[in-house]
């Protein structure tokens, strides 16, 4: 079974967390199998990743037990995967310390974003030598930094799908607004603007190691539109 790895692209505000409420719905469409099986049996063996629900958070708790991480983190991240997939940011470990504080959001991520980086570089590490599924979930607007991810999970073993949720800079702005006034959190402007410069829309073509792209928008209504284009294998994977 090939390990998937899946890579979200898009502004911040752009509704990357909402869209992982429809993820499942995603995966059935596109197609991509991340080793649900119907029967519930368990098959842990050798290169197979096939795990019913019960024993797919036991399973990433024993690839990231002995690795000096903190319990309540851990658990903290587990309780988010979705779909057999781990879903991998920084935003949770902010948010386990913003509950664990009872602070708010802007001040534990001023005191602790380089914290959160450098727990979000351990995990990956430690991932991408395992037999697993991980999402991506952070802006991967640069494209040499985006493909020099794809490059490196394709080295690893994993079929890569981009998810491009796809907002205005304009929209952007409005939300970062509007969320600074609900929760305080809150990008600072300018930091907006630089990654405004940066960004280059993903397309199929940017890379020959990419299996799928995944186009998401939304109407003036703002319903959810989502448009696929797969391309058929021309590279194998390494497993």
């Amino acid at each position: 079974m090939s390990k998937n790895a899946f890579i979200m692209v898009g502004y911040p505000c752009a509704g990357k967390s909402t869209f992982l409420k429809e993820f499942a719905n995603y995966l059935q469409k596109s197609h991509i199998s991340t080793g649900i099986i119907n029967n519930h049996s368990d098959v842990i063996n050798g290169e197979n990743f096939e795990l019913n629900n019960n024993s797919v958070v036991e399973y990433y708790k024993k690839i990231l037990s002995g690795h000096q991480i903190s319990p309540s983190m851990l658990e903290y991240y587990l309780k988010n995967i979705q779909s057999n997939v781990f879903v991998l940011n920084t935003d949770l470990y902010i948010e386990n310390i913003q509950e664990e504080k009872n602070s708010s959001y802007g001040q534990v991520f001023k005191q602790f974003s380089e914290h959160a980086d450098k727990f979000y570089k351990k995990l990956k590490t430690i991932l991408l030598k395992e037999n697993c599924h991980i999402l991506f979930d952070q802006t991967h607007l640069n494209p040499k930094k985006r493909i020099n991810l794809i490059n490196q999970l394709h080295s690893e073993g994993f079929s890569v799908h981009v998810i491009f949720i796809d907002i205005s800079f304009e929209e952007c702005l409005k939300r970062n607004k509007i969320r600074k006034e609900q929760i305080n959190k809150y990008i600072p402007y300018h930091i907006l603007k630089e990654m405004e410069s940066l960004f280059v829309p993903p397309t199929i073509n940017e890379s020959p190691f990419i299996s799928s792209l995944c186009h998401v928008n939304y109407s003036t209504d703002m319903q959810m539109h989502i448009s696929y284009q797969t391309v058929a294998p021309k590279i194998k994977n390494k497993m």
